[in-house]
């Protein structure tokens, strides 16, 4: 938390009226991409397609080719110093395995994240499409709020300028006290409402923010 000291100053670098004459700029085109939610169903795509990718090169055969150059001692006798009872001895060869037992679990293991990889892209059109539509909605939202704050600004300003020329007819006997102070009530729930839309367009602001992801406004 942060402490204010009370006779710390306090500027506001943006006003309600700088506010009113904002402008929308939704975007036309919408990448979904870089939501938390479509990066997932991608890297499960992913996951899946590299463990089908590796059943199947394990159901693949193997040649391994081996060799060996040695020699070895044949005498009745353990005189391994005499030269003459070494003999060399050397072989080489092929091996080919075929996995046979494993071959049925591997085929069960591709079509079961076969079945995931299929299930994955339809749970990301579909999320893909969720987040269009949220999208959307929320640009909507935003784009409505903005007209009604700018029209409550409007009604705003002119219910201060009539409250303003009243005031000064009251000033000069010809206005009713009563009436003023009618107009005077009307003002503040104009100002009330001015408020209360640019609080929604902040609020709508926000959500299309969040919307797309943005973490600055």
């Amino acid at each position: 938390t942060m402490n204010i000291e009370p006779k710390t100053e306090i500027i506001l670098t943006n006003s309600l009226s700088s506010l009113a004459s904002s402008e929308v700029r939704l975007h036309e085109q919408i990448n979904v991409d870089y939501r938390t939610e479509v990066k997932q169903l991608q890297l499960e795509q992913q996951n899946d397609k590299l463990q089908i990718r590796n059943a199947r090169r394990n159901n693949l055969p193997t040649v391994s080719i081996f060799a060996n150059y040695s020699q070895e001692f044949k005498n009745d006798r353990f005189h391994y110093g005499e030269n003459q009872s070494w003999n060399p001895f050397s072989y080489v060869g092929a091996k080919l395995t075929v996995p046979i037992s494993a071959h049925f679990r591997n085929n069960n293991s591709i079509k079961k994240y076969q079945y995931l990889s299929e299930r994955a892209d339809m749970q990301l059109q579909q999320t893909e499409t969720d987040i269009s539509f949220e999208i959307e909605k929320a640009g909507t939202k935003l784009d409505n709020a903005l007209k009604n704050m700018k029209i409550t600004h409007e009604n705003y300003n002119l219910s201060g300028q009539i409250y303003e020329n009243q005031k000064q007819q009251y000033r000069l006997g010809g206005f009713n006290y009563d009436h003023l102070l009618d107009t005077e009530k009307s003002l503040n729930t104009a100002e009330q409402n001015y408020i209360q839309s640019v609080y929604d367009y902040l609020i709508a602001r926000l959500n299309y923010e969040k919307a797309l992801c943005k973490r600055e406004l």
